[in-house]
């Protein structure tokens, strides 16, 4: 299996599992009016950031840059094919040691010219899902760098303006940002890479404090609409966070609560809305249920945190869902025998934050917590 995420990985999304059709036949994904459907038996002549062309008998196809998913080639060299299976099995080292073994084989690289820039994302990805910040920048550096027409190069941008952002870096992320809305405008990426960078804009806004951040969001919210829900629905959260920050509960907890109801929400969408509902909880005090809301979302979530966006979430909820039982145990009388009890849960949950997602904002948190900094 070949797996290849769909754009804007890091602040994103889905992930595409995907297969060889045939012998040695190239498959492309291809998006178009929000489904994703199999163009089959194609030779792949062109993969770059221009779009994908493609024969098939004798007629040749093309693929617009904004309309690819994804691209599986029936033939790929056997370390390529050992870094891939690592990658879907989350084992990330070995993934990043066959994908280095790829890189490293000039033979094959003039044999496969996708080989490189595939091999560089995906080493990225690996980094970066692992937890790996660091090497994750320096590996999408090197890829826009070396391979400016990579079709993956605005999924680079996007991941280094998000992991610049996560680390309070607001000056490099928008200048990614800003990157990203110039290659979407030269290269005829689409709406949805541009709404993607001006999404990107507008959080760098928030955390700088601008009094025209909010507007932005919901300017990007209602452009989005039902064409690309997926954006909408992350401009959306980000509304819902900035009422949050603002005590703005009410607000906030009604964007929260059209999000969770929303048919056909994403995994992400849903685990980003049930947090904040969550917090809106937790900021009032209320922290029985607070504790009960983020319950919901490590418990249904934690078999899709390959999704880098999902282990956030999951690691905010163990948090948080920590913090809110120890507030109880703390209310209560210490001759009430639910103090013990609270005081345990409490841990454990905080324990498995610290531990389990400790590359995550709330894994950072609690390590900081029960005192393991």
């Amino acid at each position: 299996m070949v797996r290849q995420r769909a754009f804007m990985a890091s602040a994103a999304v889905l992930c595409f599992a995907v297969a060889a059709f045939g012998q040695g036949s190239d498959v492309v994904k291809v998006r178009k009016a929000g489904e994703v459907k199999d163009q089959t038996e194609l030779t792949v002549s062109q993969d770059d950031i221009k779009g994908v062309k493609a024969k098939k008998g004798p007629a040749t196809l093309n693929f617009p840059a904004a309309e690819v998913v994804a691209v599986v080639y029936g033939r790929q060299p056997e370390a390529f094919k050992a870094g891939m299976k690592a990658f879907d099995d989350s084992n990330f080292e070995e993934a990043v040691k066959n994908f280095g073994d790829a890189l490293s084989d000039e033979d094959d690289k003039k044999t496969f010219p996708w080989l490189a820039n595939y091999s560089l994302w995906f080493t990225g990805q690996s980094y970066e899902l692992a937890g790996e910040a660091g090497k994750a920048v320096e590996t999408y550096n090197e890829l826009v760098a070396k391979h400016a027409s990579s079709r993956f190069v605005p999924d680079a941008l996007s991941s280094l303006g998000n992991l610049h952002l996560g680390a309070g870096k607001t000056a490099e992320a928008k200048a990614f940002f800003d990157k990203l809305a110039d290659i979407a405008k030269k290269d005829a990426l689409g709406d949805r890479a541009t709404l993607k960078a001006e999404l990107g804009g507008a959080r760098v806004a928030v955390e700088k404090g601008e009094a025209a951040a909010l507007a932005a969001l919901e300017q990007i919210a209602a452009k989005a609409g039902t064409n690309f829900p997926d954006v909408a629905a992350e401009a959306s959260l980000e509304v819902g966070r900035y009422h949050v920050k603002k005590k703005d509960f009410a607000k906030a907890e009604v964007i929260f609560q059209k999000l969770l109801s929303a048919p056909g929400a994403t995994p992400r969408a849903w685990a980003g809305a049930a947090n904040g509902a969550a917090d809106v909880q937790f900021e009032q005090g209320k922290f029985k249920d607070a504790a009960f809301s983020y319950s919901k979302v490590y418990s249904l979530m934690r078999d899709d945190v390959e999704d880098p966006s999902i282990a956030e979430a999951v690691g905010w909820a163990l948090y948080r869902g920590g913090k809110s039982a120890d507030l109880m145990r703390g209310a209560l009388p210490d001759t009430d025998p639910l103090k013990t009890a609270w005081r345990g849960r409490g841990r454990f949950l905080m324990q498995q934050a610290a531990i389990k997602f400790r590359n995550t904002r709330g894994g950072a948190e609690a390590k900081k917590e029960l005192g393991l900094q």
